[in-house]
């Protein structure tokens, strides 16, 4: 958890690096890396810091629910029973 504290503590940029040097064999694109990252912030919010790690509480499903829909991934949704088309 401390590295992810560090990385937004105003240091995405040194983060994506990091990513990136752990798997130099695999193409990854920088800026959907970073926008991933920005995304996931709200998963480490001090609220969501009191629960177990990898407890999905609800907000978690309401931001993720959220990502989806404004990035347009109702594949995603419909896959996961969120939504029918």
């Amino acid at each position: 958890m401390r590295a992810w504290e560090y990385i937004y503590n105003d240091h995405i940029d040194e983060g994506v690096d990091a990513i990136v040097k752990q798997l130099p064999n695999e193409r990854l694109d920088l800026g959907i890396l970073r926008g991933q990252i920005v995304e996931y912030r709200p998963f480490s919010s001090p609220m969501r810091q009191r629960q177990a790690l990898r407890l999905a509480v609800d907000a978690d499903w309401k931001v993720t629910i959220d990502i989806l829909e404004k990035t347009r991934r109702s594949d995603v949704l419909c896959a996961v029973g969120l939504i029918t088309r």
